[in-house]
């Protein structure tokens, strides 16, 4: 999922439109923009914060955020990886 939502985009839905539909602010986006780390890149950072931030958020809930992002991209991957 990361190689798709990764890499910044100008046409399509990326890492940080799925980040500001879960209210994640423009400083936290550009940090984890500005701090890569190895092996982690920006989507993690999110998965992780939404882990953290939002307890209740369910597959189902993000899928519908990726639809409402276009990405039916990444809804190919999660259903073939079982969800």
């Amino acid at each position: 999922m990361k190689i798709v939502l990764d890499p910044p985009k100008s046409i399509i839905a990326d890492w940080r439109n799925i980040a500001g539909k879960y209210g994640v602010d423009n400083e936290t986006i550009t940090f984890w923009m500005s701090r890569p780390e190895p092996g982690k890149g920006p989507t993690e950072h999110l998965l992780e914060h939404l882990r953290t931030v939002k307890r209740d958020l369910t597959i189902d809930d993000f899928k519908e955020v990726l639809k409402d992002c276009k990405r039916f991209d990444v809804l190919d991957i999660l259903k073939k990886n079982g969800y």
